[in-house]
């Protein structure tokens, strides 16, 4: 118990880290920036208190707020996904998740990939509709979703398989 809240703890710090130092900087087509730090609410445990997610949450966003300057939109779009998160598991992993029985780090590839698309394209379609709020800048926020969850997907799956524990 102790042990898993240091890890939870050292890897929303250093997804942290990460963003504000490394993927913050590394802007694809002048406008694509991955947001790797949602990796943190794609693997945090399932078994963990839904309360305790929810706030874990809205610090995350919260914190990326202050770096960023955005005024409450990360923290709104995290806050949105720990919400939703529990209907995501239960569509990829059926019966698997009403038991409890899931770990997405070591889950199938086809169900990772999935379970990051659908947090992935939910946080930065909340992000980017909450960043553009005009229905004139639809469509840019729509594109932006695309093109950004494309790019931050990809680096998700690659860091959460370079990083996670393979069970042999």
């Amino acid at each position: 118990m102790k042990n898993d809240v240091v890890q939870e703890t050292f890897k929303f710090i250093v997804l942290i880290l990460a963003q504000v130092l490394v993927f913050n900087k590394l802007v694809l087509f002048g406008h694509l920036v991955a947001y790797v730090y949602v990796i943190f609410l794609i693997l945090y445990p399932v078994k963990e208190r839904r309360n305790l997610f929810l706030f874990i949450s809205f610090l995350l966003g919260l914190t990326m707020d202050m770096f960023m300057n955005s005024g409450g939109i990360h923290a709104t779009a995290c806050l949105m996904v720990a919400y939703f998160r529990p209907r995501f598991l239960r569509f990829v992993y059926g019966v698997s998740f009403e038991h409890q029985t899931i770990k997405v780090a070591s889950s199938p590839v086809s169900q990772l990939f999935s379970i990051t698309l659908l947090v992935v394209l939910f946080h930065h379609l909340t992000l980017f509709f909450l960043e553009a709020f005009s229905i004139n800048l639809m469509f840019y926020a729509l594109k932006k979703t695309i093109l950004t969850g494309i790019f931050t997907t990809v680096l998700s799956l690659i860091l959460i398989t370079l990083f996670s524990k393979q069970k042999k």
